[in-house]
């Protein structure tokens, strides 16, 4: 009798979404499920030697899928970890860049506030010293 399998069972991308402990309540199942055939032209074995070699097929199986899950957790671990980092940096940049942007508006508008106060005096005093002037013109003109 021969074990075939599905291209990846579904358990193993089920296992790739969790964690750890997940996996292994996985493993430790024992309603996970192959299909098995007899191949053509094979004498048909005896159902406890039939059951014995499924057993054995099936626990050879489940120890390969189990060490590929293993394997496959073992590679995903660090680069979901390092996903994970580059997170949590990408979050504190984004928190001093919202600083430094916050402290640019403040001197902006603070140096901007002085730039109207000083344009407003500068507007006043060039409006009295035109009236000045004109005055000063009048006395020219009339002396």
């Amino acid at each position: 009798m021969s074990i075939y399998w599905s291209q990846q069972p579904p358990i193993f991308l089920m296992a790739l979404q969790g964690s750890r402990p997940m996996l292994n309540n996985l493993l430790l199942d024992k309603s996970f499920k192959c299909h098995c055939s007899d191949p053509p032209g094979e004498p048909i074995p005896s159902r406890q030697e039939e059951g014995k070699q499924t057993s054995r097929s099936l626990q050879r199986a489940q120890g390969e899928v189990c060490n590929m899950i293993n394997k496959k957790y073992n590679e995903f671990l660090p680069s979901m970890q390092s996903a994970e980092d580059l997170v949590s940096q990408v979050d504190s940049l984004s928190g001093n860049i919202d600083l430094l942007k916050s402290r640019i508006e403040n001197e902006v508008r603070q140096d901007l506030n002085v730039a109207i106060a000083e344009f407003t005096e500068l507007k006043q005093q060039l409006e009295r010293d035109s009236l000045v002037l004109s005055v000063l013109k009048q006395l020219q003109e009339s002396h």
